[in-house]
């Protein structure tokens, strides 16, 4: 039992070499435009999130106004007029 421990340490840390062993192939510290990329479309990412994170909160409030406007007896002219624009406002959006 403690020969295997003590084998699966060294095998584990490489002091036995094995034969054919891959160099490892680590991105180099100059790849300066590659990071760039990746920071872009992370950065393009977040400001998606950001964008879609807005419109869902202006349909939100959107829905709250219609909802109210909706939710009284009758309708008036006004009323028909509010809910056209936010029909409107909506299709903007998405």
């Amino acid at each position: 039992m403690v020969t295997v421990v003590a084998s699966s340490i060294l095998f584990s840390f490489g002091f036995f070499p094995l034969q054919g062993k891959k160099e490892s192939k680590a991105l180099p510290f100059s790849s300066k435009e590659k990071s760039s990329k990746q920071s872009y479309a992370i950065d393009d990412g977040l400001s998606k999130i950001s964008t879609t994170g807005a419109k869902l909160r202006k349909t939100l409030e959107i829905r709250k106004q219609v909802d109210s406007i909706l939710s009284r007896g009758t309708l008036n002219n006004a009323d028909s007029v509010f809910l056209g624009a936010k029909l409107e406002e909506l299709k903007k959006l998405h």
